[in-house]
């Protein structure tokens, strides 16, 4: 009996989904190309489940996803951007095929949520002196964010806080971290400056 109440929640809900849950912490490590000093920095982290700040050199929760992780760090004066891409972590893969329930449910639960799924646990991000592209990355980040924000805000008005607790806390946490982002990458903007030697 005690081995069913252990067996049925992987099976209505998926080996990995069980161990670790949708999310992960990574550490990004932000540094000068140059001298490869450590550096404090904003930096911007984003991927297919949503937007998320963090100050350079310490960690943050991220969601999983098998999808790229884009972190883009930047200092008065430098700037770096880093493309990660989540990898499947093939032992939760093989507990699901081989010991749950031959991947009938559980991998579909598992590769849907994103569980499977996990970045390196260390971002590295070299900055080098600002440049157009850096400003170009922000103004499309920034026209992004707003295309998550009305679909994020299109979510919440659809859902019921009280059905649906958690996805309706999720949806309205995604919305302020975009709109924190944003706010961010407008501030940046207003104040581009590009140092002297590379104009």
């Amino acid at each position: 009996m005690k081995k069913l109440s252990f067996i049925l929640p992987l099976l209505l809900i998926g080996c990995a989904s069980v161990a670790r849950g949708p999310n992960q912490q990574v550490h990004i490590n932000a540094y000068e190309a140059k001298t490869s000093n450590t550096l404090p920095a904003d930096c911007i982290l984003s991927n297919d489940e949503g937007i998320f700040y963090t100050k350079s050199n310490k960690s943050v929760i991220v969601g999983r996803d098998k999808d790229p992780l884009t972190t883009d760090c930047y200092t008065d004066t430098l700037a770096g951007q880093s493309i990660v891409n989540g990898r499947i972590n093939g032992g939760f893969l093989a507990v699901d095929l081989f010991v749950i329930d031959l991947c009938i449910f559980s991998c579909w639960i598992d590769g849907l949520s994103g569980s499977w799924a996990e970045y390196p646990l260390m971002i590295d991000i070299p900055l080098d002196l600002k440049d157009d592209t850096h400003y170009k990355r922000l103004e499309e980040k920034a026209s992004e964010l707003k295309q998550r924000i009305e679909k994020y805000s299109k979510s919440l008005s659809i859902l019921n806080e009280q059905v649906s607790p958690q996805k309706y806390s999720d949806t309205k946490q995604k919305i302020e971290n975009a709109q924190e982002a944003l706010k961010l990458i407008n501030l940046e903007l207003s104040l581009r400056k590009i140092p002297a030697a590379q104009q």
